[in-house]
């Protein structure tokens, strides 16, 4: 079976947005909608009363993890992404900037030969859309899902989820340490999802 057919059966649902990334790796961003909210629909579908967003193929590729850390970071990752309810793309027609944003991360990482790993912060020094403060983000364990059941439809050994953040709050990890930004982020009650029309905790 296919990465798409095992994450439709692990998240219980069809995806309503497929993306595929142009250039030199062979990955697809899925996004798959949020279910009805049900005692059923919890125990058959993992985050099933949020929007999934998740990429395939990213895992084919090893990140050139030193062999030092390769016990906490592992080499073979997908990212993923949720938000509370329908997705925010907008009309059927109009690019879907999520599944976008978590292949140019992915694209970002690859081409430079670098790695990420939970904790890590990556930073675009530019805007991810007009109308936001959001410029970079930051990489934590998966919210709401089966770590183990997701890497199973992939190569993957882990997921990371990917939560934007702005240019204070990166400057806040770099000065201070990531420790402080989760700190900080955990006092100002927000949550490790992908909103981009926060304000900025610091």
């Amino acid at each position: 079976m296919a990465p798409l057919g095992r994450y439709s059966a692990v998240l219980g649902r069809a995806p309503f947005t497929e993306r595929k990334l142009v250039g030199t790796w062979n990955i697809c961003a899925y996004g798959f909608p949020p279910l009805p909210r049900s005692f059923w629909t919890s125990l058959m579908s993992e985050a099933h009363d949020t929007t999934v967003y998740v990429t395939a193929g990213m895992s084919e590729y090893a990140m050139p993890v030193p062999p030092s850390k390769q016990k906490l970071y592992s080499p073979r990752i997908e990212l993923m992404a949720t938000l509370a309810g329908q997705s925010t793309a907008g009309p059927p027609d109009r690019e879907d900037d999520i599944s976008a944003w978590l292949l140019a991360i992915a694209d970002n990482v690859l081409n430079s030969h670098s790695f990420i790993g939970v904790g890590h912060t990556l930073d675009f020094e530019e805007r991810l859309a007009p109308d936001t403060e959001m410029t970079a983000f930051l990489f934590t364990p998966p919210v709401g899902v089966d770590e183990r059941r997701l890497c199973r439809c992939t190569n993957a050994k882990a997921i990371l989820n990917v939560v934007p953040i702005t240019a204070a709050e990166i400057n806040l990890a770099r000065q201070e340490s990531v420790e402080a930004l989760i700190e900080c982020l955990a006092d100002s009650g927000v949550d490790p999802v992908f909103d981009c029309a926060r304000k900025s905790a610091v």
